[in-house]
């Protein structure tokens, strides 16, 4: 399956499931969403293989950490744009068609007329620690 796709499948007999491949935690692995009503069923299937470990937002949060991705809500809010959340590169290069056309969301507030990036005065910044960070409560 290549990376960043995904498709409607039938699992363990439970239609309206998706698999995907996009790696949000920067690890190479799949994502599986199904109707909610069914998500025990599905999990319980899978833990019942023995090399199937389950884990945690821990560990999901550390990945991602790691990769320098990151999680809406901590990481991002309606408050950060793309600029100060370090996401630049989701855009595009200077130059480049989507800067040109500034055809998104916020376009005027965080380019140039030149499609540059307009200074801002905060910035998203990883932090190396010792240990893994608490979550919020």
């Amino acid at each position: 399956m290549p990376f960043m796709t995904g498709f409607e499948v039938t699992l363990d007999g439970i239609e309206g499931c998706r698999i995907t491949r996009c790696g949000y935690t920067g690890e190479d692995g799949f994502e599986l969403a199904m109707p909610a009503a069914n998500a025990t069923s599905i999990a319980s299937k899978l833990l019942s293989n023995p090399k199937v470990r389950a884990t945690g937002l821990g560990a999901r949060d550390s990945l991602r950490l790691e990769a320098g991705l990151c999680l809406y809500g901590n990481d991002l809010n309606s408050g950060t744009n793309p600029i100060e959340a370090t996401l630049g590169w989701t855009i595009g290069k200077p130059g480049s068609r989507r800067r040109m056309e500034r055809g998104f969301l916020g376009a005027d507030h965080i380019l140039t007329a030149e499609g540059k990036f307009k200074k801002m005065t905060r910035k998203r910044v990883g932090i190396k620690g010792m240990k893994a960070p608490a979550r919020e409560l």
